[in-house]
């Protein structure tokens, strides 16, 4: 009986269902960072191999 209770408290708990949600939203976090600073580095990198080129055929002034 005792066993039978418990069993029932622990499974109407929502503890750990909390905590599955915080560790989910956490990762979804941690992926849209990676995936915007994948973006950004991308687009850094594209505008810098532009700028270097334009640079290099425009000469030098004297």
């Amino acid at each position: 009986m005792k066993t039978n209770l418990k069993a029932n408290q622990f499974f109407r708990a929502e503890n750990g269902a909390v905590t599955v949600e915080w560790v989910f939203l956490a990762a979804a976090l941690v992926g849209l960072t990676a995936l915007t600073l994948a973006t950004i580095e991308t687009t850094t990198l594209d505008t810098t191999a532009k700028t270097a080129t334009k640079i290099s055929t425009m000469g030098a002034v004297d």
